[in-house]
């Protein structure tokens, strides 16, 4: 089936070429959510040569081998959850977690993207609903206000790419609460506690206002 459609294509960095859009079968013993393969291509020799790192294995045609090199390249597996849903369906939204699978590890490595136009990003904020009892029940929802700057602005933990070992993440997220004349700045740290949907009340500054109590990308 292959991944979704706003993943179609080739990504480009400055040091490797993304292709999520590969399909692959389910590895057998993973009966939850469908996982499809991926392929990374390194850009080394200063960019004049692209290693095959990571591809799926129906890739037939031969990979050149030199002492830069693995003699075979990595099968890495990518999980795609919507992260912030829209009244359409779950492939019109715009920004995920993917999880992806690498060989011999047995958690996968959670990373928020979100896509805009041709350009996909690991560094932002998604605007959450504060209010609690307007939330979806599976997952974030987005909502339109008055003024599209005021509100609650989650910022994803912020990986340092999609590579063939564990991505790095920050430690510490800070988020933006925006009213008519201030900013506020709201910090979480990365915890080994459960995530969880529940928003916290405050009193003070940002006056009677709701937050999440853990943030969508910290688990």
């Amino acid at each position: 089936m292959g991944a979704p459609e706003a993943f179609a294509g080739v990504w480009e960095r400055d040091d490797r070429y993304v292709l999520f859009s590969t399909s692959v079968q389910k590895p057998q013993g993973q009966n939850e959510s469908r996982r499809e393969g991926a392929a990374i291509l390194l850009k080394t020799f200063y960019g004049w040569h692209l290693d095959r790192s990571a591809e799926p294995e129906e890739y037939k045609s031969p990979r050149t081998v030199n002492d830069s090199t693995c003699p075979e390249a990595e099968r890495i597996f990518i999980e795609y959850r919507p992260l912030v849903t829209s009244k359409k369906s779950a492939q019109d939204a715009s920004v995920w977690e993917i999880f992806v699978w690498h060989p011999k590890l047995k958690e996968a490595s959670v990373i928020p993207v979100a896509i805009i136009g041709s350009n996909l990003y690991l560094n932002f904020a998604v605007k959450l609903n504060s209010d609690p009892e307007e939330s979806a029940d599976d997952g974030l929802d987005a909502r339109e206000e008055k003024d599209p700057m005021e509100g609650f602005w989650c910022k994803m933990a912020g990986a340092d790419g999609v590579k063939l070992c564990p991505s790095v993440f920050d430690q510490d997220i800070y988020s933006s609460y925006i009213t008519s004349d201030a900013v506020y700045t709201i910090r979480y740290w990365r915890t080994d506690m459960e995530y969880t949907n529940a928003w916290s009340s405050t009193s003070s500054p940002p006056e009677k206002s709701t937050l999440a109590q853990t943030a969508a990308a910290s688990r």
